[in-house]
C-alpha cells in the first residue's frame, strides 16, 4: 500500500512516516510513524465503547488531520 503524499507549507512530505506525539490518559508517547499511531487508535477505537471509544475517537481524528500532537483531552 502506498503511503499518502500530501502538499503542507508548499512542500510535497510523506505524512505516514511522520513522528505524532499522542497524549492518551495522561501519558506521552511518541510515534515514530503516523500511520501506526493512526493504525493502533483505529483498532482501539473500534474494539472500544462508551468514554474510552470518545477519547480513541478524538485521536485518531486529529491523527487524521495531520496534526502533529494529539490529546484525548477536551
Amino acid at each position: 500500500m502506498k503511503a499518502a503524499i500530501y502538499m503542507r507549507f508548499g512542500r510535497t512530505e510523506n505524512l505516514s512516516e511522520e513522528k505524532v506525539t499522542v497524549t492518551c490518559y495522561g501519558q506521552t508517547k511518541v510515534w515514530d510513524s503516523r500511520a501506526k499511531a493512526e493504525a493502533f487508535y483505529f483498532k482501539a477505537m473500534t474494539m472500544s465503547d462508551g468514554s474510552e471509544r470518545n477519547r480513541y475517537t478524538k485521536i485518531y481524528t486529529e491523527l487524521k488531520q495531520g496534526l502533529l500532537q494529539c490529546s484525548d483531552e477536551e
